[in-house]
């Protein structure tokens, strides 16, 4: 990444993060927000994911969507589907 590229600009407006409800999810998902990228918020608790949902909207005014889905369960692939929509 050159000194002039932002995160967005090398991987996308938007950042998918599975696991985000607690420790290194959650710590990478207050770091992208911090940096400006929208995310979509992945965990197998909503209670969790609309605190981190909340916190980053307070503190960033960044948007954050969050998707309950467990990754083990076998519509996993297809609920992050469908919960990053037509987002890029």
């Amino acid at each position: 990444m050159s000194k002039h590229e932002t995160i967005a600009e090398l991987y996308g407006p938007w950042a998918v993060i599975a696991g985000a409800s607690e420790g290194i999810g959650r710590a990478f998902a207050r770091q992208l927000s911090s940096a400006g990228i929208p995310c979509i918020l992945i965990a197998r608790r909503q209670g969790p994911l609309n605190e981190l949902s909340d916190e980053i909207r307070l503190d960033t005014g960044i948007q954050c969507v969050t998707a309950t889905v467990d990754l083990a369960a076998a519509d996993a692939c297809e609920r992050i589907v469908a919960a990053v929509a037509d987002r890029e």
